[in-house]
């Protein structure tokens, strides 16, 4: 099934598969399909988020969902800001 992709969907799940991998991670979700679309340029430069932000963004999350202090992040203020405008612009319409 997966030769039926599109070459660019292919792409996407590759790359996945890879930050699903770099993050010590068993299961590909949807945060890794997210960072497997932002190695396309075209869809970070559309989203306005690079996959380097997306990546430090994500690791703030694991470290405040783990119950570490948000002090000690490495995520910028414009980080932050970047990542939650690439939220809003990926939810659906309507919602």
């Amino acid at each position: 099934m997966f030769e039926r992709f599109a070459a660019d969907a292919r792409a996407t799940v590759v790359h996945a598969v890879e930050e699903s991998r770099l993050r010590g991670d068993r299961r590909v979700g949807t945060t890794h399909l997210l960072l497997g679309a932002l190695h396309d340029p075209v869809v970070s430069t559309t989203l306005g988020v690079d996959l380097a932000s997306a990546r430090a963004a994500e690791a703030e999350l694991d470290r405040a969902s783990s119950g570490r202090s948000a002090s000690t992040s490495t995520c910028s203020a414009g980080c932050r800001s970047r990542s939650s405008s690439a939220r809003r612009s990926v939810r659906a319409p309507g919602r």
